[in-house]
């Protein structure tokens, strides 16, 4: 026989594991609830099928025994294994009084009763001995793991495919919230780019240095005023000879002012063309950037597709399943309504 993990997968194409949505102890948990959910919608549809989920618990002294479902029915031993007494309920208020001869309420084991306190069942005349035990039949709620399969639970085959259709549905509807709880991470939005470059250093502008005459020329217009023409000429020859210096050390300023001059520009024309290189970079690093953008957009326009596409088709199924579940007790699960995910 198939595992109900196996019937499971194959409705739900979900291939279930210690780590998967569901996990195999989730599944384990919706066949439980399956199992319990089909038991009480056949006991409300088909009442006549109850015995097929009871389950038989021994009651041999005061003590009682656990109730964990409808109680079918309880008999008592009258004293041999032949002789079996229907015990009926009674009050659990008149639960002493059941004991006591002398009382309306009294039951002996010609007739004994049940009561059920505290999630308890108990029978009057308590059973003292094997033959007097009670048996007490009990509709009976088995915890189902993922691994089995119909013959290794207590619950009828005929109802083995509700039970699947009810845990495959659930499965798939663990599916699409897992989806919905972990859609792909959005795209960070990229920052404009900044283009803002320093200015650029300039380098320090050469200064042409003008050699200064060194001669007075009030002196030779003082020989000139008292008519001194040698020393007048003299003054002159001074003149020329500081002109004539001047004009060497000029040329040798302008020769050292075209160098500097020639320097700077080379310096400016490089810390342009760097400043420059630095914008291309920062361009091309924004091309770069903005292609992995597009990438990663389109990337997560794929996995946003790829998991609304399953999402849809987990929520189909678990609406066809839980129908076909849900027709077998004669109601059909609510459809959404245009607009809603059922998430």
């Amino acid at each position: 026989m198939a595992t109900f993990e196996a019937q499971v997968e194959g409705l739900t194409q979900i291939a279930i594991s210690g780590t998967s949505a569901p996990t195999q102890t989730e599944l384990s948990q919706f066949l439980t609830d399956g199992a319990t959910d089909v038991i009480n919608k056949v006991l409300i549809v088909k009442p006549q099928d109850s015995s097929k989920f009871a389950a038989e618990s021994t009651i041999s002294n005061s003590n009682g025994v656990t109730v964990s479902g409808v109680i079918l029915n309880v008999v008592r031993r009258n004293g041999n294994t032949e002789d079996i007494r229907p015990a009926t309920p009674i009050d659990p208020n008149h639960r002493y009084l059941a004991t006591q001869k002398s009382s309306l309420h009294f039951r002996s084991s010609l007739n004994p009763g049940f009561y059920v306190l505290n999630k308890k069942a108990y029978v009057v005349p308590a059973p003292e001995s094997a033959s007097t035990e009670a048996y007490l039949s009990q509709i009976s709620y088995p915890t189902v793991v993922f691994g089995n399969s119909i013959g290794d639970i207590a619950f009828p085959a005929e109802y083995e495919s509700l039970l699947v259709y009810y845990a495959a549905a659930m499965s798939c509807m663990a599916a699409a919230t897992d989806i919905h709880n972990n859609m792909p991470t959005k795209v960070t939005k990229l920052s404009s780019p900044s283009f803002s470059v320093e200015d650029v250093s300039l380098p320090d502008l050469p200064e042409y240095v003008s050699v200064p005459l060194e001669f007075d020329i009030g002196k030779v217009n003082s020989r000139l005023a008292q008519e001194d023409m040698e020393m007048a000429e003299k003054e002159m020859e001074k003149l020329s000879k500081n002109i004539d210096k001047s004009q060497a050390l000029a040329e040798q300023n302008v020769t050292v002012y075209n160098k500097e001059l020639e320097i700077f520009k080379s310096t400016l024309d490089n810390s342009v063309k760097n400043a420059d290189r630095q914008t291309q970079k920062l361009a091309t690093e924004y091309r770069s950037d903005l292609y992995k953008h597009q990438q990663e957009v389109a990337q997560y326009q794929a996995e946003l597709q790829e998991s609304m596409t399953k999402y849809k088709w987990y929520i189909e199924q678990y609406v066809a399943l839980i129908n076909q579940y849900n027709s077998a007790f004669g109601s059909a699960a609510p459809q959404p309504r245009e607009g809603e995910d059922g998430g």
